[in-house]
């Protein structure tokens, strides 16, 4: 069994089959298509944490920041890059553990909006340490709408749970009692090239192995690792996936998951001597040191950089496979954190400032459901393998 539920379904779900196609892309500079600048994926120490939830008639912002003393400033607009304002609120927080979690009311009653989130120290107020765009959809089943929490009903505000994690299921509003959870154990691919021309959508919707029902409030626990689609009905494609992982997870520390996370800089033969070598762990230093010119601290620089960006392209862009190995994960673990990022309803454009004879580039990353899909181009392949080059060659000075 996966989980503990209730009691098991047998029906046969509606599959909603999803036919999506990718528009192409070019590299572009232009600054001034920007609407507002956002501060959202920085390095872990000032990871924040957060999730709006509807419960009832209202809504609240669930969040949870390793700072002592800060201030966390909402804003609401109709429209993302709309002038006129729907409500404004200023909260001050004394945190003396530092990841307590904060619970602060959005004052609106519009079903769909743009929550501007901003978050300052209170020594130095003017200054964003955090800045992030979130869109309000009341009438959609999504995070917003099905959360998880843990048995005393604090929002768990992170899209995987660990191997045998107790939780519970909710619903914006006592309507849905009972939620429809299909289970899939797959191994999926990291993605592609940024340039790549034979990529196709995957529809995580398509299969499944197992199908439960369980009751809103129940106290569950997933006891394999896996893709986990919860849904209030089963003839819509709307619901939220939460994925299962071991207990280290977002850190990477299995052998042959390090191996694998290493798939973007590594050559075919040096990824299959890694994965058949009889003495991984060795193989796998001897790569980074070989990359590092045998120079142990920056072989240990590059490693640590690495990894690190794997672990924060899983705290922040795990949907239903890990962060590292989606589109945005891709480009946060070569490129690292955007200088630039610009958040719409409907995608993510991300700008890179030049590097190493590489010109300043745009990424455009579409939202299709819970996935981000990056507009690929064949243009992007001079950068990436400018990039890629760096890792390679051990450039400590070019990988920021």
């Amino acid at each position: 069994m996966k989980y503990i539920p209730l009691f098991k379904s047998r029906s046969i779900l509606l599959v909603i089959s999803c036919i999506l196609g990718l528009s192409s892309c070019t590299i572009q500079t232009h600054r001034q298509l920007y609407h507002k600048e956002l501060s959202t994926y920085g390095d872990i120490e000032r990871t924040v944490h957060y999730q709006i939830i509807h419960q009832g008639d209202s809504s609240f912002l669930y969040l949870k920041a390793g700072l002592e003393d800060y201030i966390v400033t909402c804003r609401a607009y109709e429209q993302y890059d709309a002038k006129n304002l729907l409500f404004e609120k200023r909260v001050e927080i004394e945190d003396e553990q530092k990841g307590t979690l904060q619970r602060i009311s959005l004052e609106t009653n519009a079903a769909t909006y743009a929550c501007e989130i901003i978050i300052s120290a209170t020594y130095n107020p003017s200054v964003a340490l955090y800045h992030d765009i979130s869109f309000v959809n009341n009438i959609q089943d999504n995070w917003q709408s099905i959360y998880i929490t843990d048995l005393y009903k604090n929002p768990i505000l992170r899209k995987y749970l660990h191997v045998n994690e107790e939780f519970k299921i909710y619903y914006k509003k006592n309507v849905a009692q009972k939620f429809y959870v299909k289970y899939r154990n797959i191994d999926f691919r990291p993605s592609p090239p940024p340039f790549s021309k034979n990529y196709s959508l995957y529809n995580p919707l398509k299969d499944y192995d197992e199908l439960y029902v369980v009751k809103a409030g129940q106290t569950l626990k997933f006891s394999e690792e896996g893709s986990y689609f919860i849904q209030t009905d089963t003839s819509s494609n709307k619901g939220v996936f939460v994925n299962c992982f071991n207990t280290d997870y977002p850190k990477v520390t299995r052998l042959k998951d390090l191996i694998l996370s290493m798939r973007y800089i590594t050559r075919n033969n040096e990824y299959e001597r890694m994965n058949n070598a009889k003495d991984k762990k060795a193989e796998l230093d001897n790569y980074w040191l070989k990359r590092a010119g045998n120079n142990k601290k920056n072989a240990r620089y590059l490693l640590q950089t690495y990894f690190n960006r794997i672990e924060q392209a899983n705290i922040y862009f795990t949907t239903y496979k890990e962060g590292w190995k989606t589109d945005r994960g891709l480009i946060y673990t070569i490129f690292g954190e955007p200088q630039t990022i610009r958040k719409y309803s409907n995608k993510e454009i991300w700008y890179y400032s030049s590097n190493y004879r590489r010109p300043p580039i745009e990424l455009v990353f579409t939202r299709v459901g819970e996935q981000y899909i990056l507009e690929r181009d064949q243009d992007y392949q001079t950068p990436w393998g400018l990039e890629v080059y760096n890792w390679r060659k051990g450039n400590t000075r070019y990988i920021r």
